[in-house]
């Protein structure tokens, strides 16, 4: 690499000038150990006037890079961690978005891709430079070992170098920093639709730049592309300029807003003239036996290839997960990319997650733990409440007790400072929802998504991602519950009770307390959902008068005297194994049998 003075980035972009680097990164978590103390340090080299944070997006839905990020020490860059579970990269972009709500610009940089030294100052001082212009740099192929001399000769991995401020129309992510006002008052995001497809990045910056918005070239701004040996194959290389090609071929039409009948005609009579002009390019080469002839002439062929596909409605998912996504890779019709709707993704996502969880015998939500442990998990809902909760978190400090607290969103917001407490005492913060509106009459697709957006606004609150989930109410059903185990959250509800929310003797809570047994889940309140939260149903109006601090109290003393110790849900979790709603199995056996398989025709 080289090693050039690194830029100071002028006073122009500072003061307060706050800056993202944003990763998005799937199952690599052995270049993200080496790709993190590098963008630290590009973080060190401008923090005289930018403030930098390190932001690693996960899009793994076993959360696979949290081990990494687990292994950081906090140091004056911080660097935060998201787990985005919906599969594509263009979700993994708008979660990276949606984390640097707050900051001036966001640079983002793949994880097979290392920085040279200024690579960030030189962005920030090109977008300071040029009027706060989204700015997009040079991508160096490093090749792990000697790429055929074919493959050399055909440039593939070349990608062109402009003069530092030369406009351009489009970019790829790979080394682009954007310049977030611009991006707000647009309205933009990467279209999820090409999540799996690729070219996110492509109409991302198109439209942008069609809106008005300036996009500059940096040449100072140099990121290494790092190349595996399987990558700098013909086979490979070839499928890749198969698929760019179609991806430009569907842009071209409109895809994925609409298509251009008199652009797809245009377009393959285009793409048909490259496939034969590659192929006679490529026949003279091997005649010559000339490597670069050869090799322009295949690319070229395939290139038009791929666009002449993309012309007639074909489109290439290369970024399909085995064993993960319906599509699986290859060229598929348009209409299944665009037609990809709540039932159809309401399926898949069953049927991963009964794939996942069939071996183990469990489906369903939590409902104990089975352990050889003498515990029991201790749950709070509809928190966090001024007055209750913190009583509750001394209460657990004096007997050496921790819980896990099921947090209403809603309630966050307007004390943000008690769940951080929570959280800094020791104790697990898990989410009840946004509200504590049932998630049943939502459908599966809006009660996915209602539940992500509640998940994602308490880890901005918090720092922590939480990784458990009660619905309101306990209300659920097979297809949510498989949904959101997809997500990334376990479904948790309750074997054992203190009744603290009805309106019943204090001899009646304390009889559902002395039945709770070892690996019982207890539900109890810290708050109160009111119709501001939306519980609205007759249930929540009803009078209830209870000392909830007394109740807790006794409970504790009495699980003491047993000789219990009362610990999280998910502490048990490690402690032990889950015990399921017995009832989903014959329900998503139903729903396997009626929803799932096709059904028969008539004859």
């Amino acid at each position: 690499m080289r090693d050039p003075q690194a830029p100071s980035v002028p006073s122009a972009c500072a003061p307060r000038l706050t800056c993202v680097i944003a990763v998005p990164t799937f199952r690599r978590n052995d270049r993200l150990r080496e790709l993190l103390p590098l963008l630290i340090s590009q973080g060190e080299a401008v923090a005289a006037t930018a403030e930098v944070t390190v932001l690693v997006v996960d899009n793994d839905p076993d959360a696979g890079a949290r081990e990494v990020m687990s292994g950081q020490s906090p140091g004056a860059i911080p660097v935060r961690y998201a787990h985005e579970p919906t599969p594509g990269i263009a979700a993994a972009r708008n979660r990276a978005l949606a984390e640097a709500e707050h900051a001036d610009v966001i640079a983002f940089l793949d994880d097979d891709e290392q920085p040279d030294v200024g690579w960030l100052a030189h962005l920030l001082r090109t977008w300071s430079d040029h009027d706060h212009a989204s700015v997009t740099g040079r991508v160096v192929p490093s090749f792990e070992q000697t790429p055929d001399p074919w493959i050399e000769s055909g440039r593939f991995f070349v990608r062109p170098s402009l003069p530092t401020g030369t406009p351009v129309p489009i970019a790829a992510a790979g080394n682009l920093l954007l310049d977030l006002a611009t991006v707000r008052r647009m309205g933009l995001q990467f279209d999820p639709r090409l999540g799996l497809v690729g070219g996110e990045d492509t109409l991302f910056t198109r439209t942008l730049t069609e809106r008005g918005g300036a996009l500059v070239f940096c040449q100072e701004s140099i990121v290494f592309d790092r190349v595996p040996a399987h990558r700098a194959s013909r086979r490979w290389l070839l499928r890749r300029a198969l698929s760019h090609g179609n991806t430009a071929g569907l842009l071209e039409t409109g895809f994925p807003m609409g298509r251009s009948a008199r652009a797809q005609v245009r377009l393959t009579a285009g793409a048909s003239a490259r496939v034969a002009v590659g192929l006679g390019i490529a026949g003279a080469g091997f005649l010559c036996r000339r490597d670069y002839t050869q090799a322009r002439g295949l690319g070229l062929a395939a290139r038009g290839l791929g666009m002449a596909l993309g012309a007639c409605g074909r489109v290439y998912v290369e970024y399909a997960r085995p064993g993960e996504d319906a599509l699986g890779r290859g060229f598929v019709r348009a209409r299944s990319i665009l037609e990809g709707d709540q039932q159809q993704r309401a399926r898949r996502g069953l049927m991963t997650s009964m794939r996942r969880v069939r071996g183990a015998g469990s489906i369903g939500p939590v409902m104990k733990v089975r352990t050889s442990e003498a515990l029991l998990a201790l749950t709070f809902d509809d928190g966090p409440d001024p007055e209750i909760t913190p009583r509750l978190l001394e209460l657990l400090g004096e007997f050496d007790a921790t819980a896990t607290f099921f947090v209403l969103v809603s309630a966050a917001r307007r004390h943000p400072e008690i769940v951080r407490r929570v959280v800094a005492e020791g104790h697990e913060v898990a989410l009840h929802g946004i509200d504590h509106r049932r998630l049943t009459t939502k459908g599966v697709r809006a009660g996915v998504d209602h539940v992500a957006q509640g998940r994602a606004e308490l880890a901005r609150l918090t720092g922590v991602d939480a990784s458990l989930f009660r619905p309101p109410y306990g209300a659920t059903d097979p297809v949510l519950w498989a949904a959101l185990r997809r997500s990334g959250l376990e479904s948790v509800l309750w074997s054992a009770t203190t009744w603290d929310w009805r309106p019943v003797s204090q001899d009646e809570r304390l009889a559902k307390i002395h039945a709770a047994g070892i690996g019982d889940i207890v539900l109890a309140h810290d708050g109160r959902a009111s119709a501001d939260d939306g519980a609205t149903e007759p249930a929540d109006r009803a009078r209830v008068d209870v000392d909830k601090i007394e109740l807790i109290a006794q409970a504790l003393s009495e699980w003491r005297d047993r000789g219990w110790r009362v610990v999280s849900v998910g502490e048990a979790l490690r402690r032990g194994s889950p015990v399921r709603s017995g009832q989903y199995r014959e329900l998503v056996n139903r729903l396997l049998l009626r929803r799932l398989l096709p059904p028969a025709r008539a004859r």
